[in-house]
């Protein structure tokens, strides 16, 4: 269980994402070292569901450089979400069901200016709205940011919708790890 958000503001795409790990009957708090939030080559990658599969993309998955005239959205769908594919198949960790792959995973990723979702059958999504968010505190960080409207500081609002999501979710949990590309991560104390 977990939560990620992302929020377009500014020019910018800010990340941020809890410390939880659960199982079926206990809750650890992650250490910043195995982060859900994290920078590879030009993408910002948030990962809720299985930790296995956060792993391998982190750590063995290697992205191209995206040439600046292609879109974001079909760099994204053609190469981002198939080298996923293709690393995750090949460590073992893609199910295939009735020739269906799919993964224990929802992905947020952040490219340029913009947030896409993977989810976990590979399929990459864009939300009508400047904000998303993935895992079982998603619909409690939506209400967040959708009453948040008037919060300039967008480091605030992705802030504020991770402590309503942690306030009202067993399975979410500071210290909560705030990003936005290029720039330092800022983390938070644990509540």
């Amino acid at each position: 269980m977990t939560c990620i958000v992302a929020l377009q503001q500014d020019g910018k795409v800010y990340v941020g994402g809890d410390a939880a790990a659960t199982d079926a009957w206990s809750l650890t708090q992650m250490s910043c070292s195995q982060a859900k939030l994290y920078e590879k080559a030009e993408l910002l990658i948030g990962s809720a569901g299985s930790p296995r599969v956060a792993q391998i993309i982190r750590y063995a998955t290697e992205f191209p450089r995206c040439h600046p005239d292609v879109d974001g959205y079909q760099f994204i769908v053609t190469s981002v979400v198939e080298c996923i594919r293709n690393t995750l198949k090949a460590y073992g960790a893609v199910q295939i069901d009735q020739g269906v792959e799919s993964m224990e995973s929802h992905l947020l990723i952040a490219f340029r200016d913009r947030f896409y979702e993977i989810d976990g059958r590979f399929a990459v999504l864009q939300s009508d709205k400047p904000y998303a968010a993935i895992g079982s505190g998603a619909s409690l960080s939506y209400g967040s940011f959708h009453s948040s409207g008037g919060e300039t500081d967008p480091r605030r609002r992705v802030l504020m919708s991770l402590e309503a999501a942690a306030a009202f979710n067993a399975g979410v949990r500071g210290p909560f790890t705030i990003k936005a590309f290029g720039e330092d991560a800022i983390v938070t104390a644990a509540a």
